[in-house]
């Protein structure tokens, strides 16, 4: 099974970034899927989804475990610009899919939120992240 570890855009609201790992040696990371709340089906992966991605071993976290003998992937941390999603990353809630070689999908999702407290020192942006 595959664990999200992390998902969350960063303060500066222009890159998502995905760290993702499974410890069961026969289980792969193999495709990305992104939607967000306006194409996500409860069904999984939408047709309309805003960005999807075939994992490869480039994207595969630098440590002795990331990768199969086969060069399949297990653990991944991959930053996805602006450029390359089609919806804004500051105005959408993003649902993210991960699946496996055996296409079974785990979902997360991921937010930019600025908000205000009264009061508070607003000299640089507040992130929430879910």
């Amino acid at each position: 099974m595959i664990e999200i570890n992390d998902i969350y855009i960063n303060t500066n609201g222009d890159t998502l970034v995905i760290d993702a790992a499974t410890d069961d040696i026969d289980t792969i990371i193999s495709h990305i899927y992104i939607d967000t709340h306006d194409t996500y089906l409860s069904t999984g992966p939408s047709e309309d989804r805003v960005y999807e991605h075939d994992v490869t071993v480039d994207d595969a976290k630098d440590d002795c475990n990331s990768t199969t003998e086969d060069e399949k992937v297990r653990k991944l941390k991959i930053s996805i610009p602006q450029e390359s999603i089609c919806a804004s990353l500051k105005t959408n809630l993003f649902i993210v899919y991960l699946e496996d070689g055996d296409e079974q999908v785990v979902l997360g999702t991921a937010l930019w939120m600025l908000f205000c407290i009264s009061g508070a020192d607003m000299s640089s942006p507040k992130v929430l992240y879910f």
